[in-house]
């Protein structure tokens, strides 16, 4: 027979193991809401990052050809602040001049839309006369069919779109703070380096400024792909509708390039509204557009992007296509926007910390920071 005092030491070795286990899942479970509750905001830091990361090539460049002021931060201060208005005074030009011709699409479109003149009386008179044409038997068919759970779900649809549109619409104020944070960030990051590896043990310190300097590569590769997609988008889509005589190919081409920037199903809600469009002036023309859009979506989706985004953050084009359907699985579309760079990151901390190769990470040896009391011997 047992000692009542092993028995006793077993069961509070047992409480201790079980309360061990609750406090780390309170724990888990508390930063996964933390994180969960904060997600527009680490939103918002991310996009200011990678438009830092595309600004802070142009600075460094400048601040390296300027040689007024003499004072290092004061020029950087000057060049910063004229690439930011410059880069403000660019995207209001740009709108203003897309505006004259969305206004006069626009205004071509609303004539189009009228029911009363104009190709849609000519698309709906034509459609009636085919109707008409049918078999009696294929028109009581159709008839008989039950068309109300189709209708509701395609409510459903419209009303999940309308509802997130709304969600992000009331954030307005995080994506305004998004060139504001990327200014700062591009004027200098050194004091946020600093702060975050204050955090960090000394002897640490090395690799963890080798891993923030592979995430910003990272990130800043990703950013350039991605300009690099919409761009092509934008003048595949426009050049070939104005080679299919398409009406409104400017503005078409530009909402095409714009909505690439989300993936896999970027081209498909920018191509939706472009073959409804050129539906509605000629039917067979809106085919042959569908046709051009399926043809540019399989290209791109499947060939072109996987290979350049994945040239950029040295990951295999499956892998890219695997870690895309991952993240829309879990966060939708802006989990699909993430999944890339954060699987590039993943990667690194695999290869640094489990398989303990830290020269397979990036390609230089990474700069020391000053971190510690003054005079240490670790400098930026």
């Amino acid at each position: 027979m047992r000692p009542p005092s092993q028995g006793a030491e077993r069961a509070e070795v047992a409480v201790a193991v079980i309360w061990g286990v609750l406090v780390r899942l309170t724990v888990v479970a508390c930063t996964l809401f933390f994180l969960w509750r904060v997600r527009y905001v680490a939103v918002t830091v991310i996009f200011a990052t990678l438009l830092a990361l595309i600004v802070n090539p142009v600075v460094d460049w400048l601040c390296a050809r300027v040689g007024w002021p003499a004072n290092r931060g004061t020029r950087r201060f000057v060049v910063t602040l004229a690439v930011f208005l410059v880069l403000i005074g660019l995207t209001v030009g740009l709108n203003l001049f897309l505006m004259i011709p969305f206004r006069h699409e626009l205004s071509r479109l609303a004539e189009t839309l009228n029911p009363e003149r104009g190709p849609l009386r000519d698309t709906a008179s034509s459609l009636q006369g085919w109707w008409k044409g049918l078999p009696p038997g294929v028109r009581a068919f159709v008839e008989s069919q039950d068309l109300s759970l189709l209708a509701a779900r395609m409510g459903e649809t419209m009303r999940s779109v309308l509802v997130t549109l709304l969600e992000w619409m009331g954030h307005v104020v995080e994506i305004v703070v998004i060139p504001v944070l990327a200014y700062y960030f591009v004027l200098d990051s050194r004091p946020l380096k600093r702060e975050f590896l204050y955090l960090v043990p000394r002897r640490r310190v090395k690799e963890a400024v080798l891993l923030l300097e592979e995430s910003g590569m990272i990130l800043q590769a990703y950013a350039v792909a991605q300009f690099i997609l919409c761009a092509i988008a934008g003048v595949v889509v426009g050049v070939g509708l104005w080679l299919m005589a398409v009406p409104y190919y400017l503005t078409l081409g530009v909402l095409a390039g714009l909505t690439r920037a989300i993936p896999i199903v970027g081209p498909i809600i920018g191509g939706i509204p472009i073959v409804l469009i050129t539906a509605i002036g000629s039917p067979a023309r809106g085919l042959a557009v569908l046709i051009f859009f399926s043809l540019l979506h399989l290209v791109e989706s499947k060939l072109i992007m996987p290979k350049l985004i994945g040239s950029h953050i040295h990951l295999h084009p499956a892998l890219v296509l695997i870690v895309l359907m991952i993240g829309g699985e879990f966060l939708g579309i802006l989990g699909m926007f993430l999944a890339a760079p954060l699987a590039a990151m993943l990667r690194v901390l695999y290869t640094f910390y489990v398989l303990r190769r830290p020269d397979l990470v990036g390609n230089r040896k990474p700069r020391v920071v000053a971190v510690g009391a003054p005079g240490s011997s670790l400098k930026l």
